[in-house]
């Protein structure tokens, strides 16, 4: 039913158009040219940035018949429409400009204890990456930031917002940092609300790239690439939820686009990258691999509801859904085995280590299984669980919703050490040294 906002008729069920070549178009597969342009852009209908136009084929092809603009929406109160999946910043990534501070905290993994803690403007919903003595992680007021591992300090920090964006009083007023941080090729990479993903040398902080999305409608409408990129052979691998069903790659030297794989459904969370290949799932069940070219290694269609990142360990790729977790052959993308139908609903990523895997279900119980699959034991992190589990040696580090960061032992659940923040949990721990890193908004 489409919801009245501001005397416009916003119905959700068009806000997807699909422009679409035929499915895995890539190097040396069916399907046409690429979609990229000079600028690293695509050429979508009546698109924002250079005015191109293409056929849009394919369901729920009807556009609004006035686009709305970010301050329709934020005014709207539309709280009952945005979705409700771990590190979601609503309907079309917008965020509250009034929201409070966030806090990035460097906790002790023995015990807990904080060693420092760093404030920042507005909320850290991006899982930091740590490389040596630095921490980089990005927040809601758009900086990429690279601290000192030691006390937080900066080191340097990027605005991560488009240029193209400057003269458009309607679209977002800043970037915001909506992805988590990935390493790789020398490089960091992040991607934003503004319809991009950039490159940064990790080392300087020089911006080496910035490759944009052009928005499928006009002017105010962009794309929230809210999928962590991964790192293969030189190339970024990035999936776009918000409108196409799409994994791009691009070079993670220049920025210039390789390839686009088209999924069944729409990617949330990003590629894992093992071995030179890239292990994607989207929404509806399916599961593929594709290598650092964009080439179909192999695809899988598994039972139930999907989108979080998958877990690659012992020749396996394990996926999370509504009705637990499924084993696959990471060679073949034979299924293995799969929990009973009974199970917890995952829709974060696993974590394995060498006897178990380990998946938070959104009650926020943690489960351990065996690597074929047997229950091991459960153990509850607390309320609605905001994180993937995270594994360092014997220990899982794991926050959800209600502020709470909980370190478990791996062998049998045990709570090792919890601690209450004042806010919630708002991305997944990164752990390096003895070290949690996290952010709360």
């Amino acid at each position: 039913m489409p919801v009245d906002v501001h005397g416009l008729a916003l119905d959700p069920l068009h806000l997807n158009v699909e422009c679409r070549f035929r499915r895995h178009c890539g190097p040396g597969l069916p399907g046409g040219s690429s979609r990229f342009n000079s600028h690293g852009f695509q050429n979508h209908p009546k698109n924002y940035f250079s005015g191109h136009e293409r056929r849009c084929v394919g369901r729920n092809t009807k556009p609004p018949s006035r686009l709305l603009g970010r301050r329709d929406l934020l005014g709207a109160g539309l709280a009952g429409l945005t979705a409700a999946s771990t590190g979601c910043l609503g309907l079309f990534g917008l965020v509250d400009d009034s929201s409070p501070p966030g806090i990035f905290h460097a906790l002790d993994l023995e015990d807990g204890s904080t060693k420092w803690t760093r404030r920042v403007d507005n909320a850290v919903q991006s899982a930091a990456a740590v490389d040596g003595d630095t921490v980089y992680v990005g927040g809601d007021d758009g900086l990429l930031r690279a601290l000192s591992e030691s006390d937080g300090s900066g080191n340097w920090s990027v605005d991560t917002a488009h240029a193209a964006f400057e003269n458009n009083p309607d679209a977002y007023d800043k970037a915001s940092v909506t992805t988590d941080v990935a390493l790789g090729a020398g490089g960091i990479y992040a991607g934003t609300d503004q319809s991009s993903i950039l490159g940064v040398d990790a080392g300087t902080g020089e911006k080496r790239w910035q490759f944009a999305l052009e928005s499928p409608y006009t002017d105010q409408m962009v794309t929230t690439i809210r999928s962590t990129p991964a790192v293969a052979d030189g190339t970024v691998a990035f999936g776009v939820n918000d409108h196409d069903e799409v994994v791009y790659g691009v070079d993670a030297r220049t920025g210039n686009g390789q390839w686009e794989f088209e999924t069944g459904g729409t990617v949330e969370r990003g590629p894992t990258a093992v071995d030179g290949r890239f292990y994607v799932v989207d929404t509806i069940g399916d599961v593929y691999a594709i290598s650092a070219g964009g080439r179909t290694l192999w695809e899988t269609e598994i039972t139930g509801l999907t989108g979080g990142s998958p877990a690659v360990g012992h020749g396996t790729v394990f996926v999370g859904s509504d009705e637990g977790v499924t084993a696959l052959d990471a060679e073949t993308g034979e299924e293995l085995w799969t929990t009973p139908e009974t199970s917890h609903w995952v829709d974060s990523q696993p974590t394995v280590d060498d006897e178990s895997v380990y998946a938070m279900s959104r009650d926020g119980t943690l489960v351990a299984f065996g690597l074929g699959g047997e229950e091991r034991w459960t153990a509850s992190v607390g309320g609605h669980a905001s994180t993937s589990p995270v594994l360092a040696g014997e220990r899982i580090v794991a926050g959800d919703r209600d502020g709470r960061i909980v370190a478990l032992d791996a062998a049998d659940g045990t709570e090792l050490w919890a601690i209450e923040t004042e806010d919630p949990v708002t991305a997944t721990p990164a752990i390096a040294d003895g070290t949690v890193y996290v952010g709360t908004k």
